[in-house]
Protein backbone atom coordinates (compact mmCIF):
# COMPACT_ATOMS: atom_id res chain seq x y z
CA UNK A 1 0.00 0.00 0.00
CA UNK A 2 1.45 3.32 -0.84
CA UNK A 3 1.12 6.14 1.61
CA UNK A 4 -0.01 9.60 -0.11
CA UNK A 5 0.37 11.28 2.99
CA UNK A 6 3.43 10.76 3.33
CA UNK A 7 4.38 12.99 0.35
CA UNK A 8 2.51 15.86 1.63
CA UNK A 9 5.28 17.36 3.47
CA UNK A 10 4.82 21.33 2.30
CA UNK A 11 1.87 23.39 1.10
CA UNK A 12 2.09 25.08 -1.68
CA UNK A 13 2.43 28.95 -1.85
CA UNK A 14 1.70 31.34 -4.46
CA UNK A 15 4.98 32.76 -6.05
CA UNK A 16 3.90 36.44 -5.88
CA UNK A 17 2.49 36.81 -2.09
CA UNK A 18 3.23 33.92 -0.68
CA UNK A 19 -0.02 32.83 -0.01
CA UNK A 20 -0.74 29.09 1.06
CA UNK A 21 -3.12 27.92 -1.38
CA UNK A 22 -5.20 24.46 -0.74
CA UNK A 23 -5.24 23.47 -4.09
CA UNK A 24 -4.42 24.70 -7.40
CA UNK A 25 -5.88 27.57 -8.99
CA UNK A 26 -5.66 29.21 -11.68
CA UNK A 27 -4.62 32.32 -9.99
CA UNK A 28 -4.28 33.32 -6.37
CA UNK A 29 -7.20 34.66 -4.54
CA UNK A 30 -5.07 36.75 -2.37
CA UNK A 31 -3.24 38.88 -5.26
CA UNK A 32 -4.46 37.38 -8.18
CA UNK A 33 -1.04 36.14 -9.71
CA UNK A 34 -1.08 33.34 -12.47
CA UNK A 35 1.03 32.13 -15.17
CA UNK A 36 -1.27 34.40 -17.80
CA UNK A 37 0.41 37.43 -15.38
CA UNK A 38 3.50 36.17 -15.19
CA UNK A 39 3.76 35.67 -19.33
CA UNK A 40 2.63 39.57 -20.04
CA UNK A 41 5.27 40.65 -17.17
CA UNK A 42 8.35 39.01 -18.57
CA UNK A 43 7.99 39.66 -22.15
CA UNK A 44 11.02 38.03 -23.72
CA UNK A 45 11.66 34.21 -24.85
CA UNK A 46 13.04 32.56 -22.33
CA UNK A 47 16.36 30.18 -22.28
CA UNK A 48 16.58 26.67 -22.36
CA UNK A 49 16.52 25.44 -19.20
CA UNK A 50 19.95 23.28 -19.42
CA UNK A 51 21.75 22.88 -16.15
CA UNK A 52 24.07 25.61 -16.02
CA UNK A 53 22.41 29.15 -16.82
CA UNK A 54 25.23 31.78 -17.06
CA UNK A 55 23.30 34.93 -18.36
CA UNK A 56 26.23 37.35 -17.52
CA UNK A 57 29.38 35.20 -18.56
CA UNK A 58 30.53 35.05 -14.87
CA UNK A 59 31.54 31.37 -14.36
CA UNK A 60 34.64 29.97 -15.82
CA UNK A 61 35.43 27.52 -17.60
CA UNK A 62 36.99 25.57 -14.94
CA UNK A 63 34.02 26.54 -12.53
CA UNK A 64 31.58 25.25 -14.94
CA UNK A 65 33.03 21.93 -16.00
CA UNK A 66 33.03 21.28 -11.75
CA UNK A 67 29.60 22.56 -11.32
CA UNK A 68 28.71 19.70 -14.06
CA UNK A 69 30.88 17.42 -12.53
CA UNK A 70 28.47 17.72 -9.52
CA UNK A 71 25.76 17.53 -10.99
CA UNK A 72 26.76 14.66 -12.86
CA UNK A 73 27.76 12.82 -9.35
CA UNK A 74 24.75 13.57 -7.97
CA UNK A 75 22.04 12.58 -10.73
CA UNK A 76 23.62 8.66 -10.38
CA UNK A 77 21.65 9.18 -7.12
CA UNK A 78 18.66 11.17 -8.06
CA UNK A 79 18.42 10.42 -11.93
CA UNK A 80 14.83 12.30 -11.82
CA UNK A 81 15.87 15.49 -10.62
CA UNK A 82 16.79 18.16 -12.81
CA UNK A 83 19.32 21.03 -11.26
CA UNK A 84 19.02 24.40 -13.39
CA UNK A 85 21.19 26.41 -11.73
CA UNK A 86 20.85 29.94 -13.17
CA UNK A 87 22.97 32.80 -12.55
CA UNK A 88 21.69 35.94 -14.13
CA UNK A 89 21.66 40.16 -13.52
CA UNK A 90 18.16 41.33 -13.55
CA UNK A 91 17.00 44.48 -12.68
CA UNK A 92 15.86 45.00 -8.69
CA UNK A 93 12.25 45.81 -9.36
CA UNK A 94 12.07 41.76 -10.99
CA UNK A 95 10.41 39.68 -8.03
CA UNK A 96 12.90 36.77 -8.12
CA UNK A 97 10.20 33.86 -7.40
CA UNK A 98 8.06 35.39 -9.47
CA UNK A 99 10.87 35.46 -12.26
CA UNK A 100 11.89 32.19 -10.85
CA UNK A 101 7.99 30.57 -11.34
CA UNK A 102 7.96 32.12 -14.98
CA UNK A 103 11.41 30.70 -16.35
CA UNK A 104 10.58 27.12 -14.95
CA UNK A 105 6.85 26.93 -16.60
CA UNK A 106 7.76 29.20 -19.77
CA UNK A 107 11.45 27.67 -20.85
CA UNK A 108 11.84 24.60 -22.40
CA UNK A 109 13.84 21.59 -20.94
CA UNK A 110 16.25 19.88 -23.11
CA UNK A 111 14.75 16.43 -21.48
CA UNK A 112 11.14 17.34 -22.79
CA UNK A 113 8.43 19.66 -20.55
CA UNK A 114 7.62 16.33 -18.46
CA UNK A 115 10.98 16.48 -16.78
CA UNK A 116 10.13 19.80 -15.01
CA UNK A 117 7.85 17.98 -12.87
CA UNK A 118 11.19 17.18 -10.80
CA UNK A 119 13.09 20.62 -11.68
CA UNK A 120 14.76 22.41 -9.33
CA UNK A 121 15.55 26.36 -10.42
CA UNK A 122 17.95 27.58 -8.15
CA UNK A 123 17.79 31.15 -9.62
CA UNK A 124 20.70 34.13 -8.29
CA UNK A 125 20.38 37.40 -9.15
CA UNK A 126 24.10 38.24 -9.67
CA UNK A 127 23.74 42.02 -9.53
CA UNK A 128 21.33 42.19 -5.40
CA UNK A 129 22.89 38.16 -4.91
CA UNK A 130 19.52 37.64 -4.02
CA UNK A 131 18.27 33.68 -4.06
CA UNK A 132 15.45 31.98 -4.64
CA UNK A 133 14.43 28.26 -5.32
CA UNK A 134 11.89 27.22 -8.06
CA UNK A 135 10.97 23.91 -7.59
CA UNK A 136 8.57 21.50 -10.08
CA UNK A 137 5.10 20.09 -8.75
CA UNK A 138 6.40 16.84 -8.52
CA UNK A 139 9.24 18.07 -5.88
CA UNK A 140 6.58 20.17 -4.12
CA UNK A 141 5.56 18.34 -1.40
CA UNK A 142 9.03 16.78 -0.62
CA UNK A 143 10.58 19.82 0.56
CA UNK A 144 8.88 23.34 2.91
CA UNK A 145 9.80 26.19 1.38
CA UNK A 146 11.23 27.47 4.89
CA UNK A 147 13.49 24.68 4.18
CA UNK A 148 14.36 26.39 0.99
CA UNK A 149 14.73 29.34 2.69
CA UNK A 150 16.90 27.90 5.42
CA UNK A 151 19.44 26.70 2.53
CA UNK A 152 19.32 29.96 0.48
CA UNK A 153 20.05 31.64 4.13
CA UNK A 154 23.34 29.59 4.48
CA UNK A 155 24.44 30.23 1.10
CA UNK A 156 24.22 33.87 0.83
CA UNK A 157 27.75 34.40 2.50
CA UNK A 158 29.30 32.81 -0.96
CA UNK A 159 27.40 35.20 -2.80
CA UNK A 160 27.70 38.01 -0.91
CA UNK A 161 31.34 37.60 -1.61
CA UNK A 162 31.16 36.83 -5.54
CA UNK A 163 31.89 33.06 -4.29
CA UNK A 164 29.20 31.96 -7.30
CA UNK A 165 30.53 28.39 -8.31
CA UNK A 166 31.28 27.10 -4.98
CA UNK A 167 27.21 28.46 -3.37
CA UNK A 168 26.07 26.83 -6.49
CA UNK A 169 28.11 23.54 -5.55
CA UNK A 170 27.01 23.65 -1.95
CA UNK A 171 23.40 24.22 -2.81
CA UNK A 172 23.33 20.83 -5.02
CA UNK A 173 25.33 19.28 -2.25
CA UNK A 174 22.71 19.94 0.31
CA UNK A 175 19.59 20.03 -1.78
CA UNK A 176 21.18 16.39 -2.28
CA UNK A 177 21.39 15.03 0.61
CA UNK A 178 17.83 16.79 1.50
CA UNK A 179 16.27 14.95 -0.89
CA UNK A 180 17.80 11.70 -0.36
CA UNK A 181 17.26 12.35 3.27
CA UNK A 182 13.06 12.65 1.89
CA UNK A 183 13.37 9.97 -0.13
CA UNK A 184 14.73 7.25 2.48
CA UNK A 185 11.60 8.89 5.19
CA UNK A 186 9.09 8.03 2.49
CA UNK A 187 10.86 4.65 1.25
CA UNK A 188 10.25 3.46 5.31
CA UNK A 189 6.50 5.29 5.64
CA UNK A 190 5.94 3.42 2.65
CA UNK A 191 7.46 -0.28 4.16
CA UNK A 192 5.37 0.77 7.24
CA UNK A 193 2.09 0.87 5.29
CA UNK A 194 3.03 -2.59 3.61
CA UNK A 195 3.48 -4.01 7.09
CA UNK A 196 -0.44 -3.15 8.13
Amino acid sequence: MYLAKALAKGPTACPSCGFILDDEPTACPRCGFSGEVAVRKFRFDPPELTAIIDAGQTLSADEKARLEKSLKRLGKRLPQVRFILCLVPLVPEIDLREFGFWLLNAGAMPEGDEAKSFGILFLVDSKSKRLSVTVGYGLEPMVRDSEWEEICRSLRPHFLRERYAEGMEEFVEETGKLLIERALEYKREIAKGDRR
